[in-house]
């Protein structure tokens, strides 16, 4: 699309300013303008100024009245003793609306405060000055013609006759095509005339304008204020401002009026139609703090009113709640029935939590499933119960989507103001942890502990480094053989994790893992732990070492929607058959949410690869639950084998086992760091082991030579070193 200014002569003008900021401001609200073309030319001091307006042309001065060699109002006269003809905008400083008043009396178009500079109002202003001061110009010569042939023969007074008609001609096309509204009004705010654009915009042909008082087509509520404001330009002879407009058909826009005083006691008001650029500014307004699905406040609206409370809650001496909403199995919802149906119970939730709460409590919605609720004042502890109570028995009836019941169940975390925070960002973290926690450990509500808090400073800072450390590869996979009981010779190796920090050396999982799994940071860890495994497992195995590996995976992992097609790409790069790899999932993580465990651990036993359930008697299933997972192997928990001596201990290994056989599943004893554990294993008929007293995790450089040397390490077949499984 062409631009106005593209088909128009571009408009010089001469700046007078001293201050070479004020002057940089200018130039580049001038080159923002989309309407016209400038040509600026620079003038510190306004000695040079005259000089060069004697030597060329300009279209318009604009003029800073403060100069370093005139000062204030002498500055304007100044200007029009040189060339009384040439338009000129006047600068002002902040207080300066009193002198700018002062310059357009003395014969200046219009002023600017520097505060208000806009490349919006100094394009309009310029391009207006201009205007009427052509305007003011050319009536005064058609005048002054016109006296002149007054007393002169009557063919030089029709001759001044069609000049003077002429001119009018060209006023008036300049009038009629200017894409402003334009109301020219009485000393009295009556409407002596408008042009196109303004039967344009209010909707009334010019004989109706014509005679009409502009308070008429001001809405109501502003009328009052609009008089005072018509009364003072009455007065002033100058007005720029916003003004609601009532148009024919009644409905109400927004105009940017500029208006000034004329000759023959008129006043010219141009106006623009802004209706559509504040619309889209609320309209932004509304985005930035309001919820778009459910119309709540967000998450920066409530950040917001959170501060203000803590403020009033300072000065008042109050106790105030802040809880944090997750719906459980929400992920299954959507999954299920779709987003839109998704969208249509988190409206349903919304609409109840609003229903349970008073009118000074903040109900928002923080993004996905996540909601807040800010109680401002507590009178005691027994009121955040009474609102939890409140907020699971409205929850509690089932939402109906598409004629499907849904049971909506949430966990909620509260932080407390002072107690648990004194600003916003901390009760909001502290909030989300309690929560978190909550949903871990099944409980409906549980209130911020310090002693379940993964996301203390230190750690975030390192998992600020962990995801630079997995830029820079400063991470490393250790493997730990896994023993073929039978044989006495190595099956496979486990990949487990270390970060070589740049300053705080070797470190293991359990420094980085947990506050990894929190942050969503384990997603990219576990993807670089799995590719980096299966390259080494294709190193060996072009080698000639079959080794089976195992790659752990987290509770994370299994919300991942692309997990297995994650899964399946990385086996595709590397060249490594599936049966080759077992993937290994602690049995918490599966209790978190065992029906999403039981799909994915589905999906990927399809694909080929060998599924272990790690760190087992430790969490909330049993074995009775297992047997409806495609599992391979059971790995029983370090906790139990390391202390054999312990009956029970060794009860419990030995019915895992027991069971674990009957239902067709192999199982892998961790933590065997002696002999005797060993022997133990071996008599209750458990398939592997891995644990110190074979190996401890290597580097695969030693492994190598573990391999070599070890009683453990892998027997030959025909030369080539394979693993028992093989």
């Amino acid at each position: 699309m062409t631009h106005l200014k593209d088909n128009l002569p571009p408009v010089k003008i001469l700046l007078i300013e001293d201050n070479p900021g004020d002057a940089r401001l200018v130039q580049i609200a001038l080159a923002e303008q989309v309407s016209h073309q400038f040509l600026i030319t620079w003038m510190e001091r306004l000695i040079d100024a005259l000089a060069l307006m004697d030597a060329e042309p300009f279209d318009i001065v604009l003029s800073d009245l403060l100069l370093p060699d005139s000062t204030g109002l002498a500055t304007v006269q100044a200007i029009f003793a040189h060339s009384p003809a040439m338009p000129l905008v006047v600068l002002t400083g902040s207080n300066g609306k009193g002198t700018g008043h002062e310059a357009i009396r003395l014969g200046a178009q219009d002023f600017i405060a520097k505060r208000e500079l806009s490349a919006e109002i100094l394009g309009w202003k310029l391009h207006y000055a201009i205007e009427r001061q052509h305007l003011k110009r050319q009536l005064h010569q058609a005048n002054t013609a016109l006296e002149q042939r007054v007393s002169e023969r009557t063919t030089e007074l029709q001759a001044a006759l069609q000049d003077l008609s002429q001119s009018e001609l060209r006023h008036r096309s300049l009038f009629e095509g200017a894409l402003d509204a334009i109301f020219i009004t009485d000393e009295y705010s009556h409407i002596v005339d408008a042009n196109p654009a303004a039967c344009r915009v209010s909707g009334y042909a010019v004989e109706e304008l014509k005679g009409r008082h502009c308070a008429e087509m001001i809405p109501a509520h502003f009328r009052t204020q609009a008089m005072q404001i018509i009364a003072e330009f009455r007065l002033s002879g100058i007005m720029d401002m916003e003004f609601p407009f009532l148009m024919r058909n009644g409905r109400e826009c927004t105009l940017r009026v500029s208006g000034s005083s004329i000759s023959g006691g008129l006043f010219v008001c141009i106006a623009r139609d802004i209706t559509e650029r504040k619309q889209a500014a609320e309209a932004m307004k509304r985005l930035a703090y309001n919820d778009a699905l459910t119309q709540l406040p967000n998450r920066t609206a409530l950040q917001i009113r959170l501060s203000k409370a803590i403020v009033h809650a300072q000065a008042h001496g109050h106790t105030m709640a802040l809880l944090l909403l997750d719906l459980n199995n929400f992920r299954e919802i959507n999954d299920t029935l779709g987003h839109h149906n998704g969208d249509r119970v988190l409206m349903q939730v919304a609409g109840r939590l609003s229903s349970v709460l008073d009118e000074t409590d903040v109900l928002a919605r923080l993004g996905g499933d996540e909601f807040a609720v800010l109680l401002p004042q507590l009178a005691d502890k027994e009121h955040i119960d009474q609102v939890v109570h409140k907020i699971h028995d409205v929850l509690r009836p089932e939402v109906m989507v598409e004629g499907v019941p849904l049971d909506v169940q949430t966990a909620i975390g509260i932080a407390l103001y002072p107690e648990h925070g004194r600003d916003a960002d901390t009760l909001l973290r502290h909030a989300d942890v309690a929560m978190y926690t909550a949903k871990e450990t099944h409980c409906s509500h549980l209130l911020y502990s310090s002693k379940a808090d993964h996301y203390n400073p230190q750690q975030l800072a390192l998992m600020a480094e962990l995801r630079l450390g997995l830029q820079r590869e400063e991470l490393t996979l250790h493997y730990q053989p896994v023993v073929d009981l039978k044989t006495g010779h190595v099956a496979g190796v486990e990949a487990l994790v270390r970060w070589q920090h740049p300053i705080r050396g070797l470190l293991y999982p359990d420094t980085f893992i947990p506050a990894a799994e929190k942050t969503g940071l384990i997603a990219p860890l576990t993807t670089w732990v799995l590719a980096n495994a299966l390259r080494q497992q294709h190193i060996w195995h072009q080698a000639g070492i079959g080794l089976h590996i195992s790659v752990n995976l987290s509770v994370r992992n299994l919300q991942q929607v692309d997990i297995v097609s994650e899964i399946s790409g990385a086996l595709r790069s590397s060249g490594v058959k599936p049966e080759w790899l077992t993937l290994e999932i602690t049995e918490s993580a599966i209790m978190v949410d065992p029906e999403r465990a039981k799909s994915v651990l589905a999906e990927l036993h399809d694909l080929g690869v060998n599924l272990a359930i790690d760190d087992f008697g430790i969490g909330h299933s049993s074995l009775a639950y297992l047997k409806q997972l495609p599992i391979d192997t059971v790995k029983v928990d370090k906790s139990f084998v390391m202390d054999f001596t312990n009956p029970v201990n060794a009860a419990i290994v030995r019915a895992t086992i027991d069971l674990a056989h009957n239902l067709g599943l192999r199982v892998t004893a961790e933590g065997v760091e002696d002999e005797s554990a060993l022997n133990a294993l071996i008599v209750m008929g458990c398939e592997q082991a891995q644990g110190y007293h074979m190996s401890r995790p290597q580097a695969v450089d030693k492994l190598g030579d573990w391999l070599r040397l070890s009683p453990w390490g892998l027997r030959k077949f025909g030369g080539v070193a394979e693993s028992e499984s093989s």
